[in-house]
């Protein structure tokens, strides 16, 4: 299985991967004044959901 992460921020978006032999946790560092938009998900399981 393997997961990825979508942030969308208003600057732009972050993408991290997560391994498929790890827990499907992903953690991002924001600069300052930026501000979380918008979460999604995606495993090439289960497909894109937003979080």
């Amino acid at each position: 299985m393997e997961v990825k992460y979508y942030v969308c921020n208003h600057c732009g978006s972050i993408i991290e991967m997560v391994k498929d032999k790890g827990v499907p946790v992903a953690d991002f560092c924001l600069c300052d004044g930026e501000q979380v938009e918008e979460v999604y998900a995606y495993c090439n399981l289960h497909g894109l959901w937003k979080c």
